[in-house]
């Protein structure tokens, strides 16, 4: 419904007549389809509803810290409350290896930013911290694995562009959130296809 409203109303406001952005109905329109997603995926039951949390959350973070440079705790906090029953109501199996996630893939983002001296944010490190509770240990690895060779390559192009120079900082949490989603919905098809060649 926000979606066709604002193809109706042209993208303005229905009272005042302000030009709106289009970012509102591309969020709709991303949740929308991540949720059906979801539901496609897994079916109903407790992993959809923690997916739902997760991808919100992924949805939130990456717009955010695409225009602010920033993630929220209160989004994580948040996320982690919500989520941390959904899991558990799975299984106890899941909510170990989500516990393990949870601290292995936030030490490996926290050496990282000791390493690179301030190279990589707080929230990135507390949001790998969260993936890793969704996703369990197997599968955050997959996401960070993704992350960074996607935002290696992307942070090439623009540097090779001269869209960003090599000081200039370049939002880490889209790529997170884009390594978790991939991870999420085809990581075991990842982990086989790799396994496969050993």
């Amino acid at each position: 419904m926000p979606v066709a409203s604002f193809l109706v109303l042209g993208g303005r406001c229905r009272y005042c007549g302000t030009k709106l952005s289009w970012q509102y109905p591309l969020v709709e329109l991303a949740t929308g389809s991540l949720y059906v997603t979801a539901l496609w995926k897994w079916g109903v039951g407790w992993e959809t509803l923690a997916m739902l949390v997760f991808f919100s959350m992924l949805l939130v973070v990456t717009v955010i810290d695409l225009y602010h440079q920033i993630i929220p705790n209160r989004v994580l906090l948040v996320s982690g409350v919500l989520g941390l029953p959904l899991i558990y109501l799975q299984s106890l199996e899941i909510l170990k290896t989500g516990t393990i996630g949870f601290f292995v893939a936030g030490a490996l983002l926290f050496i990282i930013a000791l390493v690179s001296k301030g190279g990589m944010g707080g929230g990135d490190i507390k949001l790998a911290a969260v993936m890793g509770m969704f996703l369990g240990l197997k599968l955050v690895m997959v996401a960070l694995f993704l992350a960074f060779l996607i935002g290696g390559i992307i942070g090439i192009i623009l540097l090779a562009t001269g869209q960003r120079g090599r000081k200039d900082p370049i939002p880490f949490g889209p790529f997170l959130a884009l390594g978790s989603l991939i991870a999420a919905l085809v990581g075991e098809k990842i982990i086989s296809w790799y396994t496969g060649f050993w």
